[in-house]
C-alpha cells in the first residue's frame, strides 16, 4: 500500500557498531525508496525560541535510532503497525 507514495530516493547507512575510539561505524551506503516531508519548529530554551528544521523520512525498508540517512543522524524512529499488528513501514526522523 505504501508503495505509491514513496517516489523518492534517499541514501541509507545503517549503524554496524563503534570503533576502538568509541566512535560509531556505519556500513556502506545504499540507496532506499521514500517520500520525504520537510518541516519546521519552533524550540524553546531559556528565553530564547529557535527554529528547528527536520526531515520526516517515510520508508519500508527497517531504520533505527544512529542510522544515516542522506548524510544526516537517525534522531527518533517509529513503526508503522497495519490492521494485523505487523509492521507496515517506518517513520524517521532527522
Amino acid at each position: 500500500m505504501l508503495n505509491d507514495y514513496l517516489n523518492q530516493a534517499a541514501s541509507l547507512q545503517h549503524s554496524t557498531g563503534t570503533d576502538d575510539r568509541g566512535q560509531t561505524t556505519h556500513g556502506p551506503v545504499q540507496a532506499v525508496r521514500c517520500r520525504k516531508q520537510r518541516r519546521g519548529r519552533v524550540a524553546v530554551a531559556n528565553q530564547h525560541a529557535t527554529r528547528v528544521q527536520e526531515t520526516i523520512y517515510y520508508l519500508l525498508v527497517p531504520v533505527a535510532e544512529g542510522d544515516i540517512l542522506d548524510g544526516k543522524l537517525v534522531l527518533t524512529v517509529n513503526d508503522w503497525v497495519g490492521l494485523g499488528g505487523s509492521t507496515a513501514g517506518y517513520k524517521a526522523v532527522v
